[in-house]
């Protein structure tokens, strides 16, 4: 009995250790025509690597990653990311940790 409450303790452990870990990421979500947006990662925490993707929220596709977009920050175009989510996926040694997700929207419609 013992045993399995270690190993329980343990993997709660480590599945904590994990999300507190995990990239949070805010910025620009509502865009101004011909204008740019940044996304960045707050929770203060420096990872090995980094990759942006996105996809529209409107559509069944699965997220893309980003060309290029491999720093703790992204900016992005409105025409472009318009009506786009956003998230970071990034690894630390051996874990890999995805980012909640960004909707962009833009005052087009005004």
């Amino acid at each position: 009995m013992m045993k399995w409450k270690l190993l329980l303790l343990t993997i709660f452990s480590v599945w904590i250790s994990n999300a507190q870990d995990a990239p949070v990421i805010d910025g620009d979500t509502m865009l101004c025509p011909y204008s740019n947006g940044t996304a960045t990662i707050t929770n203060g925490e420096t990872y090995d690597t980094y990759q942006w993707y996105f996809k529209y929220w409107f559509l069944s596709d699965d997220y893309q990653a980003i060309p290029g977009a491999t720093s703790a920050s992204f900016t992005y175009d409105w025409y472009t990311y318009d009506q786009a989510l956003f998230k970071v996926v990034v690894t630390s040694g051996s874990t890999t940790l995805e980012s909640n997700t960004i909707q962009i929207d833009s005052y087009a419609w005004s």
